[in-house]
């Protein structure tokens, strides 16, 4: 059997097995912020992180923007019938997202899907926050003086984060949205409800984030050439 030209990106090992070889010959050449591992995901959500850990993990939950995470309020969770495994943090109401020029802050209901950023949000609610001494503040993340916490706070708080592991310094707190993106994407979730969940209007948008891994590639290309090939 003839195979057609490999497109550029894709190689032939002996016996014509396509294989993708570097995103850089596939994917115009896009200046993009880059990505953490899940590992590295995970340990900025541990319950062992340093004191302050808690609005980095609120960031990380759901990939919010800095000033959606800082405006964020307690009632502002809610609860999925169709997840009751997440309790009262089915749902979150972002009242505050990125607003078109001219035009008041979008809102969207983003959903719990991954278990362990609501155990450590839950922690923070119910075990953390009462400590600071201001139950009747309306802002989720709060300073140790009683105050909402900025967005500026978040981003020190994410370079000690990243620091005390020694991760590379041009992580930024924007880069744990392009994670949330790419962990998704890698895990199989329909592209239209991880757009949703970030509130991009465009697909060409959640393109940009994503920085899926060569394996996610090999995977996807066997998935899409398997149908051309099965009765070779």
């Amino acid at each position: 059997m003839e195979y057609p030209p490999s497109p550029a990106g894709l190689r032939r090992r002996p016996g014509g097995e396509a294989v993708f070889q570097g995103r850089a010959a596939a994917v115009p050449r896009l200046r993009r912020r880059p990505g953490l591992t899940r590992g590295e995901v995970q340990a900025q959500g541990s319950p062992r992180r340093l004191p302050g850990r808690h609005s980095v993990q609120g960031h990380l939950r759901v990939g919010l923007r800095r000033t959606e995470t800082s405006k964020l309020d307690v009632v502002d969770f809610g609860r999925n019938p169709q997840a009751r495994q997440f309790g009262r943090y089915g749902t979150l109401n972002v009242r505050y997202g990125k607003a078109k020029k001219g035009q008041p802050p979008r809102r969207r209901n983003v959903l719990s899907v991954m278990d362990w950023a609501v155990e450590a949000v839950a922690d923070y609610v119910e075990n953390v926050r009462p400590r600071f001494g201001f139950p009747d503040h309306p802002a989720l993340w709060i300073t140790e003086r009683g105050g909402r916490l900025q967005p500026g706070s978040i981003n020190d708080r994410f370079e000690a984060y990243r620091d005390a592991p020694k991760l590379p310094k041009d992580l930024v707190p924007h880069s744990i949205r392009h994670s949330y993106v790419t962990h998704l994407t890698e895990d199989g979730v329909d592209r239209r409800f991880i757009q949703q969940q970030v509130g991009h209007e465009c697909d060409s948008s959640l393109a940009i984030y994503t920085h899926v891994s060569d394996d996610f590639m090999n995977t996807s290309l066997h998935k899409a050439l398997a149908p051309a090939f099965a009765g070779a």
